[in-house]
Parts: structure tokens; C-alpha cells; sequence
């Protein structure tokens, strides 16, 4: 039955699956895409600076709450600066989507030592599209693309460089770069890069861990700077007690494969304000059978494939508990379930027992299921226009007075006062 299956996944074809998964993206937030919007720091603070300080010397500018370059934010508002202040937001919007998409096309028809077969790579590129990990604040806005640009990071540690042609070789070295200069989700698998250069010793792999050397050396000279002058945020850089620990990587990044986010999310809280013992217990258990199905799912994989994805969710889960505002949820958790979901995607196709098959293809089902069920669903006020800022009118009352500030988003009702964008007069 699943090779009947992967057949027809085969038959498809990488250029029909791309086409069916980029509508299926579109179709998640119809109203961002025709309209455009500016996600929180992609107006306040980004967007405010490429308007008031203009030029392509924005390009560098560094945001020093977060502590680290983030140039597509910095690309996506200089862009948008140029353009009519009406049609700006779309400009950001489109980037981030396109980012995404780019990770789906990558995903899809670039060989892989991760992703072997087509199958393993459609299934792969649903997890990644519409599974656990597609939270709906990371979507579509490039203050947050840094997360899509990190899986892409890792699709590319392990994608087969010998099978790229030239022009597919030089457009992996650019992303690569952007992705590490996009923030610290890529420049933290630079160990892994060179793991494969040590392993393949070929040119293109020294290529690749040169680029994101160079690039992570950057990003580590900036948080350097930004520690030791007193601008970063005290609720940066520091470390989770055991509570937040067990709630965040037991809990938000490990169980949402099999129980979705929102349940996930609320079994965390009632972790941390100490409720019942027998929650605790439930998700530990839920986290050991998961952490354990899959092992057996995939024993049969190559061990080099899960020593380099279990050094990346260890070095991802170091970034996100040291560096996330408070608890590591939400778009802290998109990584490791990505990870998780790579795995999944591996283990379909190099797990031979027919328990291990039905394992992996078991929690891929449910995983898919359980994402499914929240894409379109889960926190709207992130997605849809529910009585959303009308850019226009914004613009319109501003033009009148100069001193009005532009709502964005997100939006009241949300739990957070709302988010505004202040612009020169004139």
C-alpha cells in the first residue's frame, strides 16, 4: 500500500507538488498577501528607520534589542521605503512569502542526503508547509523569516552539492550567506558545515562553511558589541530554570508533532504554575513515547543523518533557551519541531522493519493531521483581518496629522497593547 502511495506522490512530480503546496501557502492568508501588512518590529522599528534615516546604508542597521543583524527585515523596509507608502507593507510581505516558497522549491527538487527519495521530499516539504512547526507568527512577515531561513540552512547542510549545477550552486552560497546574516538560526549549524566539509573534503563544502564562517564571525562580533555596551535586553542571554526547561523542550518543542500547538501550549502553563502532578507525568510520558517512536522509526537510517540532526536540535534548543523573551514558545519552537519533522520525513524511506514503517508513517499522518487542523484555524488575528488596521485610512489620518502614529500589527483584540509605527512628517 505505501509503495502504491509513493508512486502517485512520484508521478505528480517536483513542479506539480510545488505548484499544489505554494496555493495551499497563498490560501493560508489570502487578505495578507492582497493587502500586505508590517508585523511589530517590522514597522516599528525597521520600517520607522529605513523612512527616516533613508539610503541603502540601512541595510546594515541593527536592531539593539535583539543584539544581531537581521538583513532581510533591513532589505524588505529599504524596498519598501521606495515604493508609495500605500502599496509599502506589500513589499515586506511578498519577500517573506517568497522566502517561504523558496524553502519549499529547495525542499522539493534539490537532492539531499537527508531527503533521498521524491517521496521524502513531498513529505518533507507538508511538514515543513503546513505541519507542527508552521506557526502563524513566523508567516509572512520578514521580521521573522529567520526561522524559514534556518530550516533552509539545514535543508542545505545536507543537500547534495556534487548534483548542483553551477548557477543551483552559486543561489545555494547567496541564500546560504542571507540566511546567516538573517539572524542566528543558521550561523549556529556552522559546526555542521564543517563536519560535511571534513567528511566530503570537496571544494564546493569548504565553499559552503567559509561563507557561513565568515558570516556567523559577523553576527558574533555584533552580539559581542551589543553584550558588553549595556544595549541588549537583560531578558536576553539567560538561563531557564529546570521548570521552563522540562515546559518548553518537553512540552512546546517535542509533543505538538502528535498533540498540535495549542494543546501543547497549555499543558506548558499549567507546568509552570505548578498544577497537578499528573500533567507533568502525562507530558513527560507523551515526550518519552514520542522521543521514542521515532528512534525506533528510524533506526535503520543513516546514523550520520541523525548524529548531524541531533547536534542541530541540541544547538538550536542552546540558542532559543539562552536567547528567547521568556518562555521559548511560538516562533522559538519553529526550529526544533522543523527538526523533528525532518526526521520523520527521513525515517519514511530508510526504516525497513515493518514496525518502524508503520511507526514513522503513523506519526507522519498525525502530525500532518494536527497541523493541518491549526493552519487554518489557529490564532486568525495573525493571519486574517478582524478588524485590522486599514492601512489607507492610516496613511489618510496621518497625512492630515503628522503626529497620529499608524497602527499595525498585531491588533487589539490581542495580548498586547497595540503596535504602532511612527513616521517623519512631510
Amino acid at each position: 500500500m505505501l509503495t502504491t502511495l509513493e508512486a502517485q506522490i512520484e508521478r505528480v512530480g517536483t513542479r506539480g507538488w510545488f505548484a499544489l503546496l505554494t496555493i495551499v501557502a497563498a490560501a493560508r492568508a489570502p487578505h495578507v498577501l492582497l493587502n500586505g501588512r508590517f508585523w511589530a518590529e517590522e514597522g516599528t522599528i525597521h520600517f520607522a528607520h529605513a523612512i527616516t534615516e533613508g539610503g541603502i546604508g540601512g541595510l546594515t542597521f541593527i536592531d539593539q534589542r535583539a543584539g544581531y543583524l537581521n538583513i532581510v527585515p533591513n532589505v524588505g523596509t529599504w524596498l519598501a521605503s521606495l515604493v508609495p507608502l500605500s502599496v509599502a507593507p506589500l513589499v515586506t510581505t511578498w519577500m517573506a512569502f517568497l522566502i517561504i516558497v523558496g524553502l519549499l522549491w529547495i525542499t522539493l527538487a534539490w537532492q539531499s542526503e537527508l531527503l533521498p527519495t521524491p517521496t521524502a521530499r513531498v513529505v518533507a516539504a507538508g511538514l515543513l508547509l503546513f505541519g507542527p512547526a508552521a506557526h502563524p507568527e513566523v508567516w509572512s512577515n520578514t521580521i521573522n523569516s529567520q526561522t524559514y531561513l534556518g530550516i533552509l540552512g539545514l535543508v542545505l547542510v545536507f543537500a547534495r552539492l556534487d548534483c548542483l549545477s553551477h548557477r543551483q550552486f552559486a543561489a545555494s552560497v547567496a541564500a546560504l550567506g542571507c540566511a546567516a546574516l538573517a539572524g542566528l538560526y543558521t550561523a549556529v549549524l556552522t559546526p555542521l558545515f564543517w563536519w560535511q566539509a571534513y567528511r566530503d573534503r570537496t571544494r564546493r563544502r569548504l565553499v559552503h562553511a567559509a561563507v557561513i564562517s565568515s558570516a556567523t564571525a559577523f553576527q558574533a562580533i555584533i552580539v559581542l558589541l551589543s553584550r558588553t555596551s549595556g544595549s541588549l535586553e537583560e531578558t536576553k542571554l539567560t538561563l531557564p530554570g529546570p521548570a521552563e526547561l522540562f515546559a518548553t523542550v518537553g512540552t512546546l518543542h517535542v509533543t505538538p508533532i502528535v498533540m498540535g500547538r495549542s494543546v501543547s501550549a497549555d499543558l506548558a502553563d499549567k507546568i509552570l504554575v505548578g498544577r497537578s502532578i499528573a500533567w507533568v507525568l502525562a507530558v513527560g510520558v507523551m515526550g518519552v513515547i514520542v522521543a521514542g517512536a521515532i528512534a525506533v522509526a528510524v533506526r535503520s537510517g543513516s546514523r550520520h543523518v541523525l548524529f548531524v540532526l541531533g547536534t542541530a536540535f541540541a544547538l538550536t534548543e542552546l540558542l532559543v533557551q539562552l536567547g528567547a523573551w521568556g518562555i521559548a514558545n511560538s516562533r522559538y519552537a519553529v526550529l526544533p519541531l522543523a527538526i523533528t519533522s525532518l526526521l520523520l520525513a527521513h525515517g519514511l524511506t530508510t526504516a525497513t522493519s515493518p514496525m518502524s514503517r508503520t511507526v514513522v508513517v503513523t506519526l507522519i499522518t498525525v502530525a500532518l493531521v494536527v497541523g493541518a487542523a491549526e493552519f487554518w484555524t489557529e490564532r486568525r488575528l495573525a493571519l486574517d483581518c478582524v478588524g485590522c488596521p486599514d492601512w489607507q485610512a492610516e496613511i489618510d489620518a496621518w497625512e492630515v496629522d503628522p503626529s497620529d502614529e499608524l497602527e499595525i500589527w498585531p491588533y487589539p483584540p490581542w495580548p498586547y497593547a497595540p503596535w504602532t509605527v511612527d513616521l517623519p512628517a512631510g
